[in-house]
């Protein structure tokens, strides 16, 4: 090969329009901006010093966010409850969500509902909108056509394409994702055991949507594999392992396009197996500490035979070849032309996928998850990179979301949520999640000083508890 796989500038490429993504993206601070000039335009004039250096920001991050996007314009929509970039709803945390309900309701007031920014607006266009919605509420009501900026423009859009049902379950969606990515994988899995070539865009956009849904609702992702709705089947491992690696990555900050990369590298971890398993089998390949390397360049040349044309093709490259190796110690030099040690992303996809396959007992008898992460955490700095499995503690919980487990007062709890990150050691918490009681149903933090006395005894198995309560939280 003329470079090697690590050097290759498929894992060096930056593309990011990706059109459902821009509201996760930008949307947040655009509304924080929105409410910060037109407050600061409030409390001083729409020309005075303070509003100017507000909007310079504004149109200074503007420009940056079409530079990296690569967008020529971009859209604010608003509703009486909401705001869309795109027509993308943004999520919003409580404090953002109270703080910005002044801007909708002074845009609505004025019968305006969308705001275009087109590339290349400047501080004095963003001036002229602050001076013409103070104007407006002096009573010198202005048309929409009347309001005149090279780079701005204000309209009005039906709103009931744009809102959504407060009433909706967020939870509803979580399900649909996780059940329609198993779905869609296990159709996926069939078509290439058969010999086809099955496309991965309906996947990939599940994994997008997904990923979406990460930072805010990974409790409930967790909370969905812990059910064990389908067991022992590889397209859920692939499936499982998305999701942890797509989690541990997000914790790492990586920003959200290689965010999917990662989930649909994870996914694409077996598949160059599945026609391959047979000819394995009879060559005598196995996946022990001596053998894997063979059994890992079987895969590699597999992939390479199809031709590196993309990025995830890459990346499967490298994951295949860096499969099984303990993060620390040098690689084989076959393909790579100098001492190299696994590549980020192969060492998040190796903790998600063994602990997946603990949990499951795909390769044995199912650890309980205290008890998967305890083995893991006995191999923190020979095999697995410490860093990476201290921040994994903390993504899926010593206890992870739906575990029924006993605590030290003798009642049954199960686990609504994993405890935050407060201290620098990261994991100092992580035996102390949100946990609802079975019997009175009272929700109980367990990271609080409040309850400094109780703590968890054990995770209770499926096979002792009477009834399988691990699903109320989801219904």
């Amino acid at each position: 090969m003329s470079e090697t796989i690590q050097e290759t500038l498929f894992l060096q490429e930056r593309g990011r329009k990706i059109e459902d993504t821009i509201a996760h993206l930008v949307g947040p601070k655009i509304c924080v901006f929105l409410t910060r000039i037109t407050k600061v335009a409030e409390v001083y004039a729409a020309d005075h010093n303070q509003t100017v250096v507000a909007a310079r920001e504004f149109a200074a991050w503007l420009e940056e966010q079409f530079v990296a996007l690569q967008e020529e314009s971009l859209q604010v929509q608003m509703t009486a409850s909401n705001f869309f970039l795109n027509g993308q709803l943004i999520r919003l945390d409580a404090r953002t969500y109270a703080s910005t309900l002044s801007v909708r309701t002074m845009f609505m007031g004025y019968a305006i509902n969308q705001v275009t920014f087109n590339r290349g607006v400047g501080a004095e266009e963003v001036i002229g909108l602050v001076q013409a919605l103070k104007a407006m509420k002096q009573g010198n009501l202005l048309a929409l056509e009347d309001f005149r900026q090279p780079n701005i423009e204000l309209a009005s859009v039906d709103e009931r394409e744009l809102d959504v049902d407060a009433t909706e379950d967020p939870r509803r969606e979580i399900i649909e994702l996780y059940a329609g990515l198993i779905i869609k994988c296990n159709v996926y899995f069939h078509r290439l055991r058969r010999g086809g070539n099955p496309s991965t865009k309906h996947i990939k956009r599940l994994v997008q949507r997904i990923c979406d849904q990460i930072r805010e609702n990974g409790d409930i992702f967790i909370g969905l594999i812990n059910l064990r709705m389908i067991l022992g089947q590889d397209f859920v491992h692939a499936v499982n392992t998305s999701i942890y690696a797509m989690m541990l990555a997000d914790s790492v900050e990586l920003n959200r396009l290689d965010l999917v990369r990662c989930g649909m590298t994870a996914l694409s971890q077996d598949i160059e197996r599945l026609n391959a398993a047979a000819e394995q089998a009879e060559a005598g390949f196995q996946t022990g500490d001596e053998t894997h390397f063979q059994t890992n360049l079987s895969s590699v040349i597999t992939v390479s035979s199809l031709g590196a044309t993309d990025v995830l093709s890459a990346l499967r490259l490298v994951t295949s070849y860096e499969r099984g190796f303990p993060y620390n110690k040098p690689l084989p030099q076959a393909w790579y032309r100098e001492e190299l040690r696994p590549h980020l992303l192969s060492r998040i996809v190796e903790i998600a996928r063994h602990y997946d396959i603990l949990t499951q007992g795909l390769e044995g008898e199912s650890k309980s998850p205290d008890r998967a992460l305890q083995s893991m955490m006995m191999k923190m700095g020979s095999y697995y990179d410490p860093n990476l499995m201290k921040l994994f503690v903390n993504v899926v919980g010593i206890y992870p979301v739906g575990s029924i487990v006993e605590l030290s007062t003798g009642e049954r709890a199960m686990v609504l949520r994993s405890p935050s990150v407060l201290t620098e050691n990261r994991i100092s918490n992580a035996h102390r999640p949100t946990v609802k009681l079975l019997d009175s149903e009272r929700i109980v933090d367990l990271s609080l000083p409040a309850h400094g006395g109780t703590r968890i005894l054990r995770i209770i198995e499926n096979d002792s508890v009477d009834e399988r309560p691990g699903a109320f939280f989801l219904f």
